[in-house]
C-alpha cells in the first residue's frame, strides 16, 4: 500500500535512516539512533488503488485505463491495469 518516493526529501530521509551519526563516546547524547531509523516513514507515499464493491464491502477486480501527463522527461503514456495497483509516482516539481 506505501511505496517509497524519489524526492529530494524522501532520498535525504532514507540516507539518513541508513548512515546514523554515531555518539563519540559514551557520555554523548546529542543524538539518539533509534529516531533516526524511523525517518523512513517521510519518504513513503499512498498510491495504492483499489475497487470496493458498495453492496458487500469486498475488494473486486475491475479493468482502468491510467493516463500519465507530459513531463519534460517523460511523454504522455496511457497503459491498462487491473484494480488493485500500484499508480505510478506523481510528478515531483523540483
Amino acid at each position: 500500500m506505501q511505496t517509497f518516493s524519489t524526492g529530494n526529501s524522501a532520498v535525504a530521509a532514507l540516507l539518513i535512516t541508513m548512515y546514523p551519526r554515531f555518539p563519540r563516546d559514551p557520555n554523548d547524547n546529542r543524538c539518539h539512533l533509534q529516531a533516526f531509523r524511523h525517518l523512513y516513514v517521510i519518504a513513503t507515499e499512498s498510491r495504492m488503488l483499489q475497487t470496493i464493491d458498495v453492496d458487500t464491502g469486498l475488494t473486486v477486480y475491475a479493468p482502468l485505463q491510467i493516463t500519465t501527463s507530459e513531463t519534460q522527461h517523460y511523454a504522455e503514456t496511457s497503459f491498462c491495469e487491473i484494480t488493485p495497483c500500484i499508480l505510478p509516482e506523481r510528478a515531483i516539481a523540483m
